[in-house]
């Protein structure tokens, strides 16, 4: 909490929801072994919000000249490289026009007025195709962001939750009660009753400016392109608001991780509760931009590796990029362990298999060179490797784990340094 924030009152907060996955599971009132689990009960029992008629979020409203961004602290995130500041932990609210579905993302806003900014939509995400249907009747898209609000909201936010599943009613699941939301003063969105700050407006359809370049959580500067506008109505907040964003940047990020936590828990319910496969875990690495995952289960028959690592993949193909099939005594969250199982385990020539012309993400510089249009860069392939034994192997030379704990245990009598945790 940055709370003395040079010509500003109001404090920013960064690494609130997920600066670790220690602080992430604090966020869920849980441990971070048991994160997984609280996703699979919140996806498969979701629970719908309430709407209620007011609340903290309403305490000040704006519009008008008094809607004006410039009294909000925006950082600049990666100074002297950023094209402006941004809005990193925006929850961008907006409602399907055919179903009346409201869908709630996460999406970077760059500041380009004091009532505008240019938020990057991506087409093919869910915003996307919503914002399309809104293009092709050539209107505006109502939109409001909610900055700051229960964890909950910003874990299913930056989840890739499947369409069409309202993420307010995964968010009440993974809280275990109803959110409590309130109707935007400027259109029938909804948003949480306890928000800190909340934007109100449209996304034009006609009008785009240059956004970027932004550091991007891929650890590489974004380039500049063209995007939306988001022009704001109204501004609501609470009495004192806390700005709240996210650490993006260089990986291991706060965006990482709470993307990554949420994204283990969606590749686990596919794979052992909707397809029925004997998985252990399911670990991707932050380290990596969350461009590399590992997966350990019950091998029953050759071949059954790539199947579950094509089924992973599809939860979110523009961002893994390599995937790793291991045995159910490898140890995912152990990159070590993955590493060896990966250099003992599998052969380059038998066990890599390279799938090309996948989606990508356009901050992975490796798919195109400089100059490439977008729709090259999104384009991209990806790596499997089946890491699992694929005959019987030696016994790991290693103590009997009874004997290892005995010595542990005495560890303390024997005048030895203490052991780390």
């Amino acid at each position: 909490m940055f709370d003395n924030v040079k010509g500003y009152d109001i404090p920013v907060a960064v690494g609130a929801i997920a600066a670790s996955r220690i602080i992430y599971a604090v966020g869920l009132g849980t441990t971070p072994d048991k994160i997984i689990g609280r996703w699979v009960k919140a996806l498969s029992s979701p629970i719908e919000p309430s709407v209620v008629s007011d609340g903290p979020v309403r305490e000040n409203v704006l519009v008008g000249e008094e809607v004006d961004l410039g009294k909000f602290p925006n950082p600049i995130w990666t100074p002297t490289k950023d094209a402006g500041p941004y809005l990193t932990a925006p929850y961008v609210v907006t409602k399907d026009p055919d179903s009346g579905y409201l869908n709630v993302g996460t999406m970077r806003n760059q500041v380009v007025g004091k009532n505008r900014t240019a938020i990057n939509i991506i087409l093919g995400q869910h915003t996307g195709n919503i914002f399309a249907k809104y293009k092709e009747a050539k209107k505006p898209m109502p939109a409001a962001i909610t900055m700051g609000a229960e964890p909950v909201v910003g874990m299913t936010s930056t989840a890739k939750v499947p369409e069409g599943v309202s993420e307010y009613s995964v968010a009440g699941g993974l809280k275990g009660s109803p959110l409590e939301l309130i109707k935007c003063e400027t259109s029938d969105l909804l948003v949480p009753a306890n928000a800190e700050i909340v934007l109100e407006g449209e996304i034009s359809t006609d009008e785009n400016v240059s956004e970027g370049p932004f550091g991007e959580n891929r650890g590489y500067m974004s380039r500049a392109r063209d995007n939306p506008v988001f022009k704001i109505k109204c501004i609501t907040h609470r009495n004192n608001p806390i700005y709240l964003s996210f650490i993006s940047q260089t990986p291991p990020s706060e965006s990482m991780t709470i993307q990554g936590a949420a994204m283990e828990a969606l590749v686990y319910k596919l794979l052992a509760v909707d397809l029925g496969f004997e998985i252990r875990d399911v670990a991707i690495r932050g380290e990596t931009s969350l461009m590399q995952f590992a997966i350990s289960f019950k091998k029953m028959y050759p071949g059954q590796p790539y199947k579950i690592l094509l089924a992973a993949i599809s939860v979110s193909p523009r961002y893994n990029k390599v995937g790793i099939a291991v045995d159910e005594d490898v140890d995912v969250r152990n990159w070590l362990d993955v590493e060896r199982a990966i250099l003992l385990r599998a052969r380059p020539d038998k066990d890599y298999l390279i799938i090309p012309n996948m989606q990508s993400t356009p901050n992975d510089p490796s798919n195109a060179p400089p100059g490439a249009t977008y729709e090259e860069r999104i384009s991209g392939s990806k790596l499997f490797i089946d890491a699992t034994k694929k005959w019987p192997y030696p016994e790991f030379c290693v103590a009997p784990q009874e004997m290892r704990d005995r010595v542990k245990a005495k560890w303390k009598m024997y005048g030895l340094p203490l052991l780390p945790e």
